[in-house]
């Protein structure tokens, strides 16, 4: 008991860097009407500072790893916080117990309405299996950084209603030429210069551990890497080693490719192709793929194309070799998952444009294409512009659409 006292109270003193998480503010929201809340997510993406902001003098924080090694019962835990008058639960990377599932069902009922239960989990893999628990809690999920959030940490704090108000420009509107005016207005009330200045730095550092990060593609590969070295194994014990190092090749083959089959992916990597669909749907699970349907006539349903859910991931995977307008690709995904928009890839490019969401089609990043009339197209470091019904959006702007 009194190590945990102790170690809680190292917690509080380190407890100086308030996150930069809009999450923060959307969980002390939920406080008062959840008693259960978990923060899944990546490596990196500011999961411990974020609980480390809501530690108090009035809460009691652990680890997963330390309850393990000191071989802690959840039952301690919470005679400690009784002792304490502990409103809060904190506990960091709780999956690094075998048994956390059952043992954190098993607190939150305990908790009831007098104490909140508030747990992280490095491992996406693990969060998504826990369906018992998701029924009883409230899961937060926690991504890549939006262009909003990375915006505030260099000091530019942009009104909390510029997400909504740019989707109801787009997907509100009559026709594109009323998206143009009401995206006109949006942005004449922004901070141009300054949103177009910080754009490349937020591509490049897309997850808090980046901030201060020397090669940071070398430390992303290192959190792709953990999943599969990590996470991939605690949820399927029984994988071999040879399909997990696998991954890591297909990985490459989507980072480099702009469309590539599950059959050329099968033969590129020796693997059968159900092993390489189970693969695929692993990674997609563990906060590192995107897959987007194909759209138009003559399409199989099973037909995906593979994005991935920072663009830097993909950078980094394809040491540096990647096209640019795949990374956009990337970036424009994110943004609209964040509305849970049913969205669809289009190919061959002969229809020109990449992307249809609900009605709208949208062709990203490529100055030198002329897309059919009524087609958002949408530019890096781009005017906004209406002409001839083209309607042309900055990708700076667009980013600020994304929903967190």
């Amino acid at each position: 008991m009194e190590d945990l006292i102790r170690y809680s109270q190292r917690q509080l003193q380190l407890s100086i860097q308030k996150s930069e998480r809009f999450a923060l503010e959307k969980i002390k929201k939920l406080l008062p009407k959840h008693p259960c809340i978990l923060i899944k997510g990546l490596r990196g993406s500011g999961k411990t500072t974020l609980l480390r902001s809501l530690h108090s003098q009035h809460s009691l924080m652990v680890s997963g790893d330390f309850l393990r090694i000191k071989n802690i019962s959840w039952e301690d835990v919470y005679k400690t916080a009784e002792k304490m008058n502990a409103h809060y639960i904190l506990i960091d990377e709780i999956h690094h117990l075998q048994d956390w599932k059952l043992s954190l069902k098993v607190l939150c009922d305990w908790a009831g309405k007098e104490k909140a239960i508030i747990a992280t989990g490095s491992s996406a893999l693990s969060l998504e299996k826990a369906g018992d628990i998701k029924r009883r809690s409230e899961v937060i999920p926690l991504g890549g950084l939006s262009y909003a959030e990375f915006l505030a940490h260099v000091g530019i704090k942009l009104p909390s209603n510029i997400p909504s108000s740019i989707y109801q420009a787009l997907f509100a509107s009559q026709n594109l030429e009323e998206s143009y005016h009401r995206l006109w207005k949006i942005l004449s009330q922004l901070p141009l210069d300054q949103i177009y200045k910080h754009f490349p730095s937020f591509k490049e550092q897309p997850l808090p551990a980046l901030y201060e990060a020397v090669d940071r593609e070398e430390r992303m590969r290192a959190i792709i890497y953990s999943v599969i070295e990590e996470d991939i194994p605690t949820l399927v014990p029984k994988m071999e080693v040879r399909t997990l190092l696998k991954a890591k090749e297909i990985l490459h083959y989507l980072a480099i490719s702009e469309k590539i089959s599950i059959n050329k992916l099968a033969n590129l990597s020796s693997l059968s192709k159900e092993s390489v669909v189970k693969l695929l749907n692993l990674l997609e699970a563990g906060g590192i793929l995107r897959r987007v349907p194909s759209g138009g006539k003559n399409v199989l349903k099973d037909q995906f194309k593979y994005l991935f859910t920072t663009p830097l991931m993909r950078r980094a995977l394809s040491y540096g070799t990647t096209d640019p307008g795949f990374e956009r690709e990337d970036l424009f995904a994110k943004i609209i998952a964040s509305w849970n928009l049913p969205f669809s890839y289009h190919y061959p490019q002969s229809q020109r444009y990449d992307f249809k969401v609900g009605n709208l089609r949208f062709e990203i990043g490529d100055r030198s294409k002329r897309p059919p009339s009524h087609t958002i197209t949408v530019l890096e470091g781009g005017p906004l512009s209406f002409s001839q019904g083209r309607l042309t959006i900055p990708l700076e702007l667009l980013a600020l659409m994304e929903r967190v």
